[in-house]
């Protein structure tokens, strides 16, 4: 009788054995045995971009951290018990194409190969994933090695043990920055809920999607016949004794440009600029003091005509200058105007004066 029960005991131990290493594999499962989709929905609201705004311009704030479970509130764990058991693969990758474009340095990093189509031309996003895409070398531990960067697409892995959480894939937590790539068309945008990308892993396969959802519109303004008033800026009469040397000016005369019909983002996050430049035979005398010359058919020497910020400081010339931030509705941008002594003698005459301006939005 003794024989047997020790054969009785062994087998026991063994079957005891064999569903201890079943039970701990290394793995990723649905938390709960309750499968179905991780599906997150990202919304970035409504944002603004000047009509102008040069091309790697940031949309909106960057680096905006977001923080989204998923609509299903599922959780898959992986797990990995032994460091020499089977390593434990995840990607990311983006269902958009990517822009393969040009861009400069955003934010002073290269995001080249990293920075996704949104569906509306002229925009891209870059995603970087943080908690559980973050780890290096197995640190933390509840988190998967990357291989490459923490941005979509990304590529990771986990060949070491986890702490007793295991790895949890549940919220999606990242850093977004939306980016202009290319001329972006007037009006409203919509990103209308596109899938940006999937997550597939071990054992479970391609179960979380990530939408996008938003609006991105050109800030902007409209222009009328009459944006410039007085028009002309009459600068008045004067007498050559009136100047005496070089610098010498006169009373400046007040007038403004309206901008009409803006569309932007309540905040005043874009910029109204203004550029200068001469016409009908008027140059830049002095650049940095705003001051260039008479047009053609002026019969008045030793005098030009000097532009002037509202607050009475110069106005550069041939640059794009910012006047003011844009707000809903019409916009009044001030200025001044006066004539200015460049030479020691002035001689009488008529003494016109030309600029073209150019409004840009960023």
């Amino acid at each position: 009788m003794k024989p047997s029960t020790r054969v009785s005991l062994t087998s026991l131990c063994l079957a005891l054995l064999a569903s201890g290493e079943v039970f701990a594999r290394s793995a990723c499962d649905w938390s709960g045995g309750i499968s179905g989709e991780l599906e997150h929905n990202i919304d970035l609201k409504h944002q603004w971009v000047g009509r102008d705004a040069p091309i790697g311009s940031v949309i909106g704030q960057a680096e905006t951290y977001y923080n989204r479970p998923n609509e299903a509130g599922l959780q898959v764990i992986c797990t990995n018990f032994m460091a020499e058991g089977p390593t434990l693969t995840a990607n990311v990758n983006n269902t958009q194409p990517l822009f393969t474009g040009s861009l400069p340095p955003i934010n002073g990093e290269d995001l080249t190969g990293r920075v996704i189509q949104t569906g509306v031309d002229g925009i891209g996003i870059h995603v970087r994933l943080v908690a559980p895409y973050h780890g290096k070398g197995g640190s933390p531990s509840n988190a998967w090695t990357y291989i490459n960067w923490t941005s979509v697409p990304w590529q990771g892995y986990a060949d070491h043990a986890p702490g007793p959480t295991g790895i949890q894939l549940n919220n999606l937590r990242a850093y977004i920055t939306l980016i202009k790539t290319g001329p972006i068309a007037p009006g409203p945008h919509s990103f209308n809920g596109i899938q940006l990308f999937s997550g597939t892993y071990s054992d479970v396969g391609t179960v979380m999607r990530a939408h996008l959802h938003g609006t991105v519109t050109t800030a902007q303004c409209t222009l009328k016949a009459n944006a410039v008033s007085p028009a002309p800026v009459d600068l008045g009469t004067h007498d050559v004794k009136d100047f005496g040397k070089p610098d010498d000016f006169t009373k400046a005369v007040p007038f403004r440009i309206t901008l009409n019909d803006c569309e932007s983002d309540a905040s005043g996050g874009t910029q109204a600029y203004i550029r200068l430049d001469g016409a009908n035979g008027s140059k830049p005398i002095d650049v940095d003091k705003g001051v260039f010359s008479l047009s053609s058919g002026s019969g008045a020497t030793g005098i030009g005509i000097q532009v002037l910020h509202a607050d009475g400081s110069p106005f550069r010339l041939e640059e794009e200058v910012a006047v003011m931030p844009l707000s809903p509705g019409d916009l009044t941008l001030n200025f001044q105007a006066r004539y200015y002594q460049t030479a020691p003698t002035v001689t009488p005459g008529e003494a016109n004066g030309a600029l073209n301006f150019t409004v840009t939005y960023r």
